[in-house]
């Protein structure tokens, strides 16, 4: 008999005796290469549930489209599939955790959804009762915080959707947390950048960048080196580690920069216009776009991206396949696992502080 190698899967462990031979060690959530998959179809099997899903790769762009919906685009800018949220109106900011599970702020719903590396809905309901929620960004530990419009500022959760306090109140659009996770910097739709701490709620501190415009300080992001990247209406802006403006990013005839994130390797970011429903990706050394994503949709719908495998400064670490190699759902594998019960093929082993399938 081949020797048995354990392998993670979020809420349980597999031993997969014969096909998986040199096997490493993958993270906590996260599911199977392809290898599996491929077993799987030997015996015929075909999971219900993940029938056309499509499994995140590196560099992949999620667009925040309205009526519920996202649109998955590969790093090319092919459509590869629309995600339905099912709650209806704008869907605006959205995170990965560090398993790679995608979680969109449902703003019209006042709702958090969150869904698998492989597209599947996990929980419409992930987190309910917000208040216009806009942004979603993830702590080093895998906390998530959400932003609302509607007065109730940063709210804090733990990893599995329970409230745990509040950071400021107020109204919050936008936010990111600093890599050494002390303080969060903030819009309001006004004219400059706040910062608030983190480990001491409701303190607040010294604005990081004002004289902006007017009313037009959307979505930003911490970079390396300390600085900031803010979409700010009419054109985007680059600020030093200081505050002082030193690189500005624009389109002819876009004004509404709105939505913003980095591209994994660090060096090249994306920027949305709701007016004109179009995306740009800019090298962060400045010049003309690189490329241009149109998702179809018009005006006023675009209003949220994100970027698969981005690194944020505050964040935890983002897990993505290896090259060659694609994350299946643990439902997929569940589902598999029950397919294959009774078989020597394939053995579930319950943890005690878990539940069996």
């Amino acid at each position: 008999m081949s020797p048995r190698r354990k392998m993670d899967c979020g809420d349980m462990s597999f031993v997969y005796p014969q096909l998986c031979a040199g096997f490493r060690p993958i993270p906590k959530g996260l599911c199977f290469p392809d290898q599996t998959l491929a077993s799987a179809l030997v015996l015929g099997l075909t999971s219900p549930q993940e029938a056309g899903a499509v499994a995140c790769q590196l560099g992949d762009i999620f667009a925040g489209v309205n009526n519920g919906q996202v649109q998955h685009y590969n790093a090319a800018g092919t459509l590869l599939e629309t995600l339905n949220t099912t709650t209806g109106g704008f869907t605006t900011d959205m995170a990965f955790d560090g398993s790679g599970n995608l979680y969109v702020t449902a703003f019209s719903a006042n709702k958090l959804v969150k869904f698998d590396n492989a597209g599947g809905l996990v929980n419409a309901n992930f987190i309910t009762g917000l208040s216009t929620p806009e942004s979603v960004v993830f702590d080093q530990s895998g906390n998530v915080y959400v932003g609302n419009v509607g007065g109730t500022g940063i709210r804090a959760y733990n990893s599995a959707g329970a409230f745990q306090h509040t950071v400021t109140g107020g109204r919050v659009d936008w936010f990111d947390l600093s890599a050494d996770q002390s303080k969060f910097i903030y819009t309001t739709e006004g004219s400059r950048i706040q910062t608030v701490s983190n480990g001491n709620p409701g303190v607040a501190g010294p604005d990081f960048a004002s004289g902006l415009s007017p009313g037009e300080a959307y979505a930003l992001r911490y970079l390396a080196d300390g600085g900031v990247l803010l979409a700010d209406g009419d054109e985007v802006k680059r600020f030093n580690s200081a505050g002082t403006l030193i690189q500005t990013y624009d389109v002819a005839g876009e004004d509404t920069w709105f939505s913003l994130n980095l591209n994994p390797d660090g060096t090249s970011f994306w920027s949305g216009n709701f007016g004109s429903g179009k995306a740009y990706e800019f090298d962060l050394t400045g010049g003309a776009p690189t490329q241009t994503l149109n998702t179809g949709v018009g005006g006023n719908n675009l209003f949220g991206l994100v970027i698969y495998g981005e690194v944020t400064q505050g964040g935890p670490p983002p897990s993505v396949p290896e090259a060659g190699q694609t994350w299946l759902s643990c439902s997929l594998v569940a589902w598999a696992w029950s397919a294959l019960a009774g078989s020597s093929e394939l053995q579930c082993v319950k943890r005690e502080h878990e539940n069996v399938i």
